[in-house]
């Protein structure tokens, strides 16, 4: 289904954007200013300090969800999910503007326990305004006993400034610090929720821009979680080598434009290639590997996630193949235990067709990929036993379907000591199994613990 990549990225080539709905239409902003974020957010990272507490002012009562097909009405309830809106300020809302330095959020949980032991962080894609997306995965988990919550980021939806056009952030500058805001408001929230709910196994997820956001959000939070990246990547780069760099105001970004620019085109693809070149080294300053090294600096050292459940489209238009596998490498040096799906797709059809089936349930497989690495299930120090996973290979092996342990020799356990199978309800199970019918070929790595 790579199909519908390719189809919406030749749309955007043959077809033109009005200039209101492209990203950086006002250029690159005040780029001091963001150093100075990246310099405090850097700093407070190598530094080991503390997410920024936050006080969450609570906007109503917990209430029935709305069904996912009327999600904005209340015509119909779901009587199983209780869902809650809440807000607070911004640990970065220095670097802001006002109308996003108040962060909107939804709590989604089961309605038939008030005990939260697991708890998913679910994170936008780009272009994901509002909860409808998300609300749909959360009622999902919550049916499988998981809690979730739904933050809108910066300049999105009720946080989006006057001056902007749906979600097309105007400036450089407003879109790395949607970013590095995203990243901290996601850190604070993971240490609200671990207080709020000793014991909570909590995870971070998201697809696409909150694929990547869920990665640096668990840097920010320092303990131990879970994360679940679905075509993400290292970076923001796909905004320069994928299918949203003909969504970019190009020709807004390069100034001055050198002689000829307006008339000949070979002089106007060599700015826009150097003009790419110095976006994306920008767009870099605020990557994985950039908060990763940052993390190692401090002397306690980065703190492993628990389980990383990666998903990569192989037919993906806009992550570049090579940017999933630096990724993987990358995620790699960050977990106790890391598996990779590779999907027989595409980006959009993963992110819109597969979004119920493939999304919800690698988010439930990464915690029983959790549960299985803390039971100590993998093997006496955390390497893998049967050696088949010791390394990592970017590119899907032709003609396994599964190369996953024998399920005969490693059986998954429950803290309990009983098969973990027969300890989930069935609609996990279910769930699971969904996942094991879609997936096309799956890399699985342990590391020491």
């Amino acid at each position: 289904m790579a199909y519908i990549d390719k189809t919406y990225k030749a749309l955007l080539e043959t077809c033109s954007v009005s200039k209101p709905k492209r990203f950086f239409k006002n250029g690159y902003g005040d780029l001091n200013q963001m150093m100075k974020f990246r310099e405090v957010m850097l700093s407070e990272i190598a530094g080991g300090t503390k997410p920024h507490p936050i006080d969450v002012v609570w906007e109503n009562k917990e209430e029935p969800g709305h069904c996912i097909c009327c999600c904005t009405y209340a015509c119909c309830y779901q009587s199983d999910v209780l869902v809650r809106k809440g807000h607070f300020i911004s640990p970065s809302a220095a670097f802001l503007p006002e109308e996003a330095k108040k962060v909107y959020f939804r709590f989604y949980r089961p309605a038939n326990t008030k005990i939260v032991s697991r708890l998913v962080l679910l994170f936008p894609a780009t272009g994901d305004q509002f909860y409808w997306y998300r609300a749909a995965a959360a009622h999902k988990l919550a049916k499988a006993g998981i809690a979730s919550i739904a933050m809108t980021f910066p300049f999105y939806g009720k946080r989006r400034p006057k001056y902007q056009t749906e979600h097309y952030i105007t400036t450089v500058q407003d879109f790395m610090a949607s970013l590095m805001a995203s990243s901290s408001e996601a850190g604070s929230m993971c240490r609200w929720a671990a207080q709020r709910y000793p014991g909570v196994r909590i995870c971070l997820s998201g697809i696409s821009m909150g694929g990547t956001m869920s990665i640096t959000g668990a840097i920010q939070a320092q303990m131990p979680v879970c994360v679940c990246p679905c075509v993400a990547t290292p970076n923001a780069n796909s905004f320069v080598h994928g299918v949203l760099r003909h969504s970019i105001d190009w020709d807004a970004l390069i100034e001055p434009k050198p002689l000829g620019y307006e008339t000949d085109k070979l002089v106007r693809a060599e700015a826009r290639r150097k003009e790419s070149d110095k976006l994306e080294k920008i767009l870099g300053l605020a990557s994985v590997p950039t908060m990763l090294e940052a993390a190692q600096q401090h002397r306690s050292g980065f703190t492993k996630f628990n389980a990383v459940v990666q998903v990569i489209a192989q037919g993906d238009e806009f992550v570049l193949r090579d940017e999933g596998a630096h990724l993987a490498e990358t995620l790699r040096s960050m977990t106790v235990v890391h598996k990779v799906v590779y999907f027989d797709g595409g980006h959009l059809s993963f992110a819109v067709l597969n979004r119920g089936a493939l999304y919800t349930p690698s988010i439930i497989d990464t915690f029983a990929l959790a549960d299985k690495s803390e039971s100590g299930a993998h093997g006496a120090h955390g390497a893998c036993p049967y050696g088949s996973m010791s390394s990592y290979s970017p590119a899907a092996p032709p003609g396994v379907e599964s190369i996953e342990r024998p399920p005969s020799r490693m059986p998954e356990r429950t803290a309990s000591g009983g098969s973990a199978k027969n300890n989930k309800s069935e609609e996990e199970q279910s769930i699971l199994d969904k996942l094991e019918s879609k997936k096309k070929t799956v890399d699985l790595w342990w590391g020491d613990q």
